[in-house]
């Protein structure tokens, strides 16, 4: 078949009016665009996110192709500089949706080259003719009989990266035509996007006028984020920032106000994501190789072109200067309470926010998807919301880039809840008991920053109390500042809540996490250093003395119970040797691991009380489970189109893959072992292998169908 004849079997097929009809495939591409609309997971998923944009621009295509009518062939140039040569194999537009279609008809491999090279030379073209078309308004069909790995890696990137509105069709030697999906995209099985890889910047800006209003100087600030956006969109970098008001100020400092700006850094992501789950023990190509150890040792430092404007825009009213400020993990671990630094929760109460990037993407699109909205946001997807407010922006971000990936609802999940709710408990009494008003301004931003980190653990929390079977409702918290800026938070309710949680929600399920989140509220003061700046005098000896007792209990524990647990001792002993040097064997017994951990110093256990206690604590114990029987995972027919669509390339690539799901929900794509193949047979079209991964490293398998993954098992 030669490229002419099915340049005319298309054009004869649009001049008849049947060529979307004809075209087979418009089932899977309306089940993978509809996932990013249904979808109900609460994470970032590169992989998705790219494939989601290839499916929209070709459904976005085929309803630019009504009413057609040919402008020229591969006859004619369609350069307005009649000395240029630029022809395009079919050019039709469409007045009744204001498009202009471009068609290109490839035959060979060889093609692939000239195919990109010719889209972009058309595209510029036609904004000569139409300078102030949007991307929508310029579409292409690119119908070939062969897709080779260059050609697909241009597309996907055209389309993804570059916003082009393009629709692969495949034509077979029948003539049948069917659309294609470019899969240039590696799946790697990123999830949510590591926080101690996101980089922070932070802005020092002292107006030339000493006298100026703070409010005045706010307003350039919030210009500057808004500049910093648009040149963060333009420039494709994902990230986001605010800006904040200063309550040290004029006192304390000169600042009235200030700039936060965060990127996530490229090079840690590869680390990060699962990619043996995708990869195997294939060989790693050299870039992946560099890129994964500069990532992994911080040292990978992008530059930040995106703040050059807003710092040219704000040098004619003031000094500017950018320090870097750790990542964002830094900002927002509990561990950064031990600090006797100046963190931000002691001085810096976020005003406004802005997001671009993936990370604007996504907090935009929330808005237009209200089940993934309520499974984000909780209380707030009811309310009106302004996505540039600090109470929606901070949560969003902390459930896609989480400071830390903990259990729900295990020792690591309680003990944060303890900790976070007795902070807000001691700033909000502090503010009743202090009568200064540079002290009570100081307990401002301690309260936002304490607001901030319970967002994300109450949505949980309301969860677990919708599910669990308990005799009394939690008592309600009312979170927030009044329209005064006084604080509504009831310090006797927050006590209430504590005692609810483990009374009520815990109960004698678990006397181990009733007891952790218990002692988390009456240690926490032990381990927040900022509580010294707005209550120098408080004598914290008594306090301190339990929390290390209480910090050495909880690794003797969880020494004395690992063996128990099928792998458990082998990641115990692995945490105390990275966490607190020990010199501990995989094979430790828990006489000799209590003896170790009775020789780690008093400052170091204070250290790691936020975060490695409770990590062994969860490897030694399961998380506690609410709701009865545990339900399988049912997943969204979007979402099976998707991963359905990947495990049959894989398979055809000779790489077997399944279905992974994990205890908190998570799920994706795994490669199969041997070992687990022999198990079954070779699964039909409509099947799959199904991985459960279970507390404590077990894991088991199953055939299923997909029908079976979409579907709720009838009562």
């Amino acid at each position: 078949m030669l490229e002419k004849e099915l340049q005319g079997f298309v054009d004869n097929l649009i001049g008849d009016g049947r060529l979307v009809g004809s075209i087979v495939g418009w089932d899977e591409v309306e089940s993978v665009a509809l996932d990013q609309v249904q979808g109900s997971e609460r994470l970032l998923l590169l992989d998705d996110i790219v494939l989601h944009r290839v499916a929209d621009a070709a459904l976005m295509v085929r309803d630019r192709l009504v009413d057609l009518t040919l402008v020229s062939n591969y006859t004619r140039s369609i350069s307005l500089d009649r000395s240029e040569k630029l022809y395009a194999d079919l050019l039709y537009m469409s007045p009744e949706t204001g498009s202009v279609v471009v068609f290109e008809i490839k035959r060979a491999k060889a093609t692939a080259r000239e195919t990109i090279t010719e889209l972009l030379a058309y595209e510029q073209e036609l904004r000569n003719h139409l300078p102030f078309s949007a991307r929508t308004d310029i579409c292409f069909v690119v119908v070939s009989t062969d897709y080779a790995p260059l050609l697909d890696h241009s597309l996907s990137s055209l389309i993804t990266w570059h916003g082009l509105r393009i629709l692969c069709l495949e034509a077979d030697e029948s003539l049948q035509l069917t659309v294609r999906l470019p899969s240039g995209w590696t799946s790697l099985g990123q999830d949510v996007i590591p926080a101690r890889h996101i980089d922070t910047m932070t802005l020092r800006f002292t107006p030339h006028d000493p006298h100026a209003d703070p409010v005045s100087t706010g307003c350039l600030l919030g210009s500057a984020l808004d500049l910093i956006g648009r040149e963060a969109d333009r420039g494709g970098v994902t990230g986001f920032g605010f800006a904040w008001e200063n309550s040290d100020y004029p006192i304390g400092s000169i600042e009235p106000v200030g700039l936060t700006v965060a990127r996530v850094n490229p090079a840690g992501f590869l680390g990060a994501a699962k990619a043996d789950y995708f990869l195997g023990a294939m060989t790693r190509s050299p870039l992946h190789k560099r890129v994964a150890e500069l990532g992994c040792g911080d040292r990978w430092h992008p530059s930040s072109p995106e703040l050059d404007a807003a710092t040219r825009f704000l040098s004619s009213h003031g000094t500017v200067s950018w320090h870097r400020t750790g990542s964002w993990r830094d900002m927002r671990s509990d561990q950064r309470h031990r600090s006797t630094g100046p963190i931000m929760d002691r001085y810096a109460v976020p005003v406004v926010f802005n997001s671009w990037g993936l990370i604007g993407d996504y907090t935009r699109d929330l808005l237009t998807n209200p089940a993934r909205l309520a499974d984000t946001c909780g209380e707030l997807a009811g309310a009106v919301i302004g996505t540039h407010t600090p109470d929606f922006a901070l949560k969003v971000i902390d459930t896609i880039a989480p400071d830390e990936k903990i259990p729900t609802f295990g020792a690591q999940w309680f003990s944060r809840l303890g900790f976070r709710l007795a902070r807000l408990w001691t700033y909000a009494k502090a503010y009743q008991v202090k009568t200064d008003p540079l002290v009570r301004n100081r307990i401002r931003s301690l309260l936002a920053w304490a607001r901030a980190d319970l967002a994300v653990p109450m949505t949980e929390l309301q969860l677990a109390a919708s599910l669990a079977d308990t005799a009394t409702r939690p008592p309600q918290l009312v979170i927030g500042p009044s329209n005064g800026g006084e604080p509504t938070e009831d310090p006797d309710v927050i006590r209430r809540l504590v005692t609810w949680i483990g009374d009520d929600l815990v109960g004698n399920t678990s006397p181990l996490h009733k007891t952790l989140v218990e002692a988390a509220f009456q240690n926490a003061q032990a381990l927040d250093e900022g509580l010294l700046t707005i209550a120098p005098e408080i004598d914290l000896r008594e306090i301190v003395a339990q929390t290390i007792y209480n910090a050495r209990g909880g690794l003797e524990i969880a020494a004395h119970v690992a063996h128990r647990r099928r792998g458990a001792l082998a990641g115990l002993t692995a945490l105390l040797h990275a966490t607190f040097d020990l010199p501990c064997e995989p094979d430790a017994d828990p006489a000799a691991l209590s003896a170790m951990i009775d020789t780690i110093p008093a400052d170091r256990l204070l250290d790691g009380y936020t975060q490695a206690v409770p990590a062994a604590l969860d490897i030694a114990y399961p998380p506690l489970h609410f709701g009865g029987r545990r339900e399988r995972v049912i997943l969204s027919s979007g979402a099976v189109a998707v991963l359905r669509r990947k495990i049959r390339a894989l398979w055809a690539a000779g790489r077997p893959a399944g279905v992974y799901v994990d205890g908190s929900g998570e799920y994706g794509i795994c490669l199969l072992e041997d070992e687990v193949l022999a198990m079954f047979r070779s699964p039909g079209d409509d099947q799959v292998i199904v991985r459960s991964a279970r507390p404590g490293g077990m894991e088991s398998h199953f055939l299923r169908t997909w029908t079976e993954l979409t579907t709720k098992p009838s009562q």
